[in-house]
């Protein structure tokens, strides 16, 4: 798809956006989640649907995710962090290794074609999904935080998904961290910080493997499409508190097997977007 020098061509992709930012926003509200595993699925959908061939697609989903999910979860970072609910120590240990995953799973990510992507992310959207449908927090209250070496290669693993799936990683980090035997209110916390700090730089590497593309979509920095971003952010910041309102009124349990079935579904409809592709 080619888009000419008429305003009124963007109309409907700026539509697409909006209402990607109005579910984005009310899920994440109402499922306590990042929205990157409903902004990937939905941008996808979005672009291929104007007619970009689905490995460009896929790849600008992911970064673009990134560059939606940095800013959105940095309220809550900062939230937590003045009620002292980040972990600076283990926040310290693993950013390092944690920007070092995102590098690595940037730098693949360039190289993997549609299909591969969207492997990628079914096969970990459906492990959530078993995760937050069917199983219960291992954190054990009597029990010290368990041994730092196992912290590193784990940082590392995280960065890597979670860039290659266009997250922040909080919905992998939370339960990795309560493994560990992190109190939930602290690995939620810490989780939503090193999301931050996951997205901008996964959207620093997104910008750089994609600069060499020449892609047909305007207002693009390699893989991160600004319009996109800039409609998407403000509405989903304005629709996660209706979520939240909803969310109070909910059975916490519920809720889990709601976003269980949800993730379940849309990691359904990509991998059988795979068999087309």
């Amino acid at each position: 798809m080619e888009f000419s020098g008429d305003i009124t061509q963007f109309l409907p992709f700026i539509g697409l956006a909006a209402a990607i930012g109005t579910m984005g926003g009310f899920l994440s509200g109402l499922l306590g989640i990042g929205g990157g595993f409903i902004y990937v699925p939905a941008l996808f959908f979005a672009f291929t649907s104007l007619g970009f061939e689905a490995d460009y697609a896929m790849h600008i989903a992911v970064g673009t995710s990134l560059a939606i999910v940095a800013p959105t979860v940095m309220s809550s970072a900062l939230c937590h962090y003045k009620r002292d609910g980040v972990d600076k120590t283990i926040f310290k240990r693993w950013a390092l290794f944690l920007m070092s995953g995102v590098g690595c799973g940037v730098l693949l990510a360039a190289y993997l074609n549609a299909q591969h992507m969207i492997m990628i992310f079914t096969v970990i959207a459906l492990a959530v999904a078993v995760y937050m449908g069917f199983l219960k927090d291992p954190y054990q209250e009597d029990k010290p935080i368990k041994g730092k070496k196992r912290h590193y290669p784990i940082a590392t693993g995280i960065g890597f998904v979670a860039s290659m799936m266009g997250i922040g990683g909080s919905i992998i980090t939370v339960p990795t961290m309560t493994f560990l035997n992190v109190p939930m209110q602290k690995a939620i916390g810490t989780a939503a910080a090193m999301a931050v700090l996951t997205a901008c730089t996964g959207v620093i590497g997104f910008m750089l493997v994609g600069a060499s593309h020449e892609g047909a979509l305007p207002m693009t920095i390699g893989y991160v499409n600004i319009i996109a971003a800039l409609t998407v952010v403000p509405i989903s910041i304005l629709m996660a508190p209706q979520g939240c309102k909803l969310a109070h009124k909910l059975p916490k349990q519920k809720l889990r097997r709601v976003f269980a079935v949800l993730i379940a579904c849309v990691a359904f409809k990509m991998m059988s977007d795979v068999s087309i592709l």
